[in-house]
């Protein structure tokens, strides 16, 4: 009897014990036991998902351990300050601090690699967290820039370039290792990490003088009274940033993906290219390839006197690879002064207005110079503001001109690998060349063959096997989890065994696109002097960036002169893309 007693108690107690387990952890449980026929068991409390978002509150002594148990080469001290900056991730900041997950998972490796290179303690990781929330775009109102917000003297000083087209403080990579360095450099004057990560606030000055007036103080504690209002918070801050990225679960706060891809691939660009180019050749949006880089100040890859490397999801590695040629090609080309310059001021520009200073010389008009430069009188005396139509000699005009540079066109969304202009050559006999008719010459369709490189897209499907979850079937594809998400309608990351999951390929295919041009036999045969039977003439389909010098070295024998003489182009006519030439090919 006594044993049976005995047996109920200690049930009673283990019951009462697991259920004081499942309120500490989450705040609200609905209990629901029922007892069974037997009354010798008793059913598991059914957890309400929806209170996993609920912050959940510890004892003050449960901080300190966790930190305690984190703790490695940089003292994690804990204190009201500490704790004020720990509620404001925890409570205040939640969302915020998804997104910081999400992203670590992206930059932490790369970050991890370059600290484990200068022996730098790897926690130092999370300053980035305090810095910049890990968004290589963050300026601060002074104009610190980038991930490690590097001010621009500072930067300079660890060979970070600045230039109009590039910040390299914005590069993550770059930037992480000229924060490391100065890391180092600051070590090996304080020897205390929480020191260096102050002096990384507000500069060594600073530091040293708080140490002068707290006596010789060594430790960012004895010091931090001295310190600027800023750099007191700025320590607490850090140490409650390593907290919550490695305590987060514990206070139901989960990462929230970013949505570009995290398995990426760089390709070396030795001329300019346009973002808007880059984006149609990969399929990629806009967003995603300035997130993966983030140097370029610009929308474009400013590569006129070196080359640079462009990082791209890595399942767009090849075709970006393979259509370099293309991609330069459709960039603007600076054809002459003029064009130059609307250029280098903004190379994705259509035009520029400038004003260009006219001094009045003996015997000038007003309508001279709306001749000279193509404006009308009216207009000239509204930018100068004058009544009247006469001019002074030596006075000074201002006249509003136009820049307009040169068109850009678009790779056309199947960009060439190796594109190859074939045109049907036409030989031309003696017979035609007598022709001298004054009918109508009968216009001859001449088909022009492009030989070119189309991408496109081909879905997958995988079947869900035991073990599976999205981040390894996204690696295995080498696509996003977000990509995933997408393609699929998923609201969340939970998969089922046996579920299809569809996942998009590119593939590359040969196409040959052909087009006809109606050209008359008396034009190919016009102004073809004493051509021999080893000459034949082809027509030669202008592309964009060509030059009627570029075009004469192609053909052996052909110079600009026998270019503008056969083709009737006058001396001041620029070529257009599209444009058809007739050319003098020897057999």
């Amino acid at each position: 009897m006594n044993l049976r007693i005995y047996r109920i108690a200690l049930v009673c107690l283990m019951f009462s014990l697991s259920v004081n387990v499942h309120a500490r952890s989450i705040n609200a449980l609905s209990l629901s036991p029922s007892i069974a026929s037997d009354d010798t068991s008793f059913v598991i409390p059914e957890v309400d998902l929806s209170q996993l978002n609920v912050a959940p509150k510890f004892e003050l002594a449960v901080y300190q351990k966790r930190l305690d148990s984190l703790t490695k080469d940089i003292p994690l001290d804990y204190n009201e300050h500490v704790q004020g900056y720990i509620n404001l991730y925890a409570f205040r900041r939640r969302e915020q601090v998804e997104r910081m997950l999400g992203l670590s998972e992206f930059y932490f490796p790369m970050v991890e690699r370059v600290f484990k290179e200068y022996n730098i303690p790897t926690e130092f990781k999370y300053l980035a967290i305090v810095e910049s929330a890990l968004n290589p775009y963050a300026v601060s109102p002074v104009g610190a820039t980038g991930m490690w917000q590097f001010m621009f003297t500072t930067g300079k000083m660890y060979n970070l370039k600045i230039t109009s087209h590039i910040d390299e403080r914005r590069d993550p990579l770059k930037a992480t290792y000229a924060a490391a360095k100065y890391f180092v450099d600051m070590y090996k004057r304080y020897g205390d990490w929480l020191l260096v990560i102050a002096a990384y606030n507000c500069g060594p000055g600073n530091v040293n003088r708080a140490i002068r007036k707290s006596g010789g103080g060594k430790t960012f504690w004895a010091i931090r009274n001295y310190l600027p209002a800023e750099t007191r918070g700025y320590v607490p801050a850090y140490i409650a940033a390593t907290y919550i990225m490695n305590c987060a679960e514990v206070h139901n706060i989960y990462p929230t993906y970013p949505n570009f891809s995290f398995m990426t691939d760089t390709v070396q660009l030795s001329q300019p290219v346009a973002f808007k180019d880059i984006v149609k050749l990969c399929g990629i949006s806009a967003e995603e390839l300035k997130v993966l880089n983030p140097i370029f100040k610009k929308d474009f890859v400013p590569a006129y006197n070196e080359s640079y490397a462009i990082k791209v999801p890595a399942t767009r590695k090849d075709i970006l690879s393979l259509n370099k040629d293309s991609l330069y090609r459709a960039f603007p080309n600076r054809l002459n002064a003029e064009s130059m310059f609307v250029l280098n001021t903004d190379p994705l520009a259509n035009a520029r207005t400038v004003y260009k200073t006219h001094v009045v010389r003996k015997g000038e008009t007003l309508s001279k110079l709306s001749n000279k430069y193509d404006v009308s009188v009216s207009e000239i005396k509204k930018w100068n503001k004058i009544k009247r139509n006469s001019l002074a000699v030596g006075q000074r005009l201002r006249i509003k001109r136009e820049i307009k540079a040169v068109p850009s066109t678009t790779p056309i969304q199947l960009m060439a690998k190796n594109k190859i202009n074939k045109v049907k050559e036409s030989p031309v006999t003696e017979q035609k060349q007598a022709i001298a008719s004054t009918e109508e010459p009968a216009a001859n369709p001449v088909q022009i063959e492009e030989t070119q490189i189309v991408t496109v897209k081909k879905n997958k499907t995988h079947t869900v096997k035991a073990g599976d979850n999205l981040g390894n079937i996204a690696a295995k594809y080498e696509v996003s989890l977000a990509d995933i998400k997408k393609w699929n309608d998923l609201k969340s990351s939970r998969i089922n065994v046996g579920q299809k999951i569809t996942i998009q390929t590119f593939v590359q295919k040969a196409v040959l696109k052909k087009s006809e041009v109606n050209v008359s036999e008396t034009e190919v045969t016009a102004k073809v002097p004493n051509r021999n039977e080893e000459e034949k003439l082809v027509l030669y389909k202008v592309e964009v960036g060509d030059t009627l010098w570029a075009i004469a070295k192609r053909f052996e024998g052909m110079t600009i002169e026998k270019l503008r003489a056969l083709n009737n182009l006058k001396s001041n006519e620029s070529l257009k893309a599209g444009m058809i030439l007739k050319v003098i090919k020897k057999a």
